[in-house]
């Protein structure tokens, strides 16, 4: 046997007409349909007032939304946006401000919000990640054939200013090529300590590193503006996983060292 379907619009008539049979107080109906004695005294009034028509479900959408922002408004944004289509919503106010200062303007989300719906703002999808590296680490067979390179966090100094170790390493020997303090973790300060290092021992084949800045970033294939420098010169920036640093293991241990011993009374934070 199957089984009976009764939708809530035959459920209001029913207890509508049980009502009228005059057979049952408001409580028991309440008790019958499993509904609070208030629901009963809503639904018995909306029939009172409009018939079965007040029983259907109504919009709960509010009659004035004093806040909202007028349609004359909304319009001349929208105007503007065509106008000028590569201006945000900053822009757009401020513009409108300076034509019309007499209209009463939104906040700069609530203009944003009128201009997605309006169907003007072009969401960019961007990467949520930096891509993998493409193929396998290179495993170093000699001395100068692959370095290791990255950040040893950071740490803040005695004077109350922060620093960032860049640790550069030779992945066959271990030898610590380069252990240099900046202010910061910019190309270009990373880029001049390299250079230095090529003069010194000159150019290995591959330098490995995780995917931080600015060993790499969210453009295609992970390149960054000092992965493209490395790889003009000849060299292969090879990257690690991410959530993999065995895959660096040698320079993690050397890390690790560096921590304990040399960075000892400094006040640091480490990431």
């Amino acid at each position: 046997m199957a089984w009976k379907e009764i939708c809530v619009m035959d459920l209001k008539v029913s207890l509508v007409s049980d009502w009228l049979s005059g057979c049952y107080t408001k409580t028991m109906l309440a008790s019958k349909y499993g509904i609070s004695r208030p629901t009963v005294n809503k639904w018995l009034g909306r029939y009172d007032e409009d018939g079965v028509e007040g029983l259907y479900d109504q919009s709960r959408q509010p009659y004035s939304c004093p806040h909202q922002t007028p349609d004359e408004v909304a319009e001349e944004l929208i105007k503007l946006k065509k106008s000028f289509p590569y201006w945000g919503p900053k822009k757009i106010n401020d513009l409108l401000k300076l034509q019309k200062p007499w209209l009463k303007y939104p906040a700069d989300s609530t203009t944003g919000t009128i201009l997605k719906k309006a169907g003007l703002v072009k969401v960019k999808k961007r990467s949520s990640k930096v891509s993998s590296y493409p193929s396998k680490l290179t495993k170093s067979k000699r001395s100068c054939e692959v370095w290791n390179m990255d950040f040893k966090g950071q740490a803040k100094l005695g004077n109350g200013y922060w620093c960032y170790p860049l640790t550069i390493t030779d992945n066959f020997s271990r030898f610590l090529l380069c252990l240099e303090a900046l202010e910061s973790t910019k190309a270009q300060p990373v880029k001049e300590n390299l250079e230095r290092l090529f003069i010194d021992y000159g150019l290995p084949d591959a330098i490995k590193s995780d995917n931080g800045t600015p060993f790499a970033s969210r453009a295609v294939g992970g390149l960054s503006n000092l992965s493209i420098w490395l790889i003009k010169l000849g060299i292969t920036p090879e990257r690690i996983e991410k959530g993999k640093p065995t895959q660096n293991g040698r320079h993690e241990r050397m890390h690790r060292t560096l921590k304990m011993e040399a960075m000892k009374p400094m006040k640091y934070s480490f990431s």
